[in-house]
């Protein structure tokens, strides 16, 4: 059930023009080098599920989904674009993310389960961008399913 809602997440958000182009993908444990930083990557992966009784015939879940916003800051491939323009077009990525993903958003290939709450991570994970030079931005969804 998870991996297919971060599938049908995947799907839309790849359907949906924004500022920044991507392509986003569904991953366990998105891993990558330092150098596959240096282009934007977004990455949708299921995090929790709790599953609660909604009547005898249905179970409704709260299901976490995380979707990760990353890319490494290189003068040279960004050409020339300072780092804190490069910043503020990644966090307003991640604004858009939300926005689209806030409630009532219903993924198309999976209308049984609706966003309930979005928690955004703006701001860049502040180590990351320390000790790597690469924003990291969280987007979590809360949704509910009933199946």
């Amino acid at each position: 059930m998870m991996k297919d809602l971060a599938a049908a997440i995947v799907i839309d958000l790849n359907g949906h023009e924004f500022s920044l182009p991507f392509t986003a993908t569904r991953s366990w444990r998105p891993r990558f080098t330092l150098e596959e930083m240096n282009v934007l990557h977004v990455t949708v992966l299921p995090r929790t599920l709790s599953p609660t009784p909604a009547d005898r015939s249905e179970t409704e879940k709260t299901v976490e989904i995380d979707v990760g916003i990353q890319q490494r800051y290189d003068p040279e491939i960004l050409e020339g674009q300072s780092e804190a323009d490069w910043l503020d077009s990644l966090a307003a990525l991640a604004e858009e993310v939300t926005d689209f993903c806030k409630p009532p958003y219903r993924p198309a290939a999976y209308p049984a389960a609706v966003t309930m709450e979005v928690a955004a991570g703006v701001a860049p994970n502040p180590e990351h961008l320390d000790e790597l030079r690469q924003y990291t931005g969280i987007v979590t969804l809360i949704m509910q399913v009933t199946e």
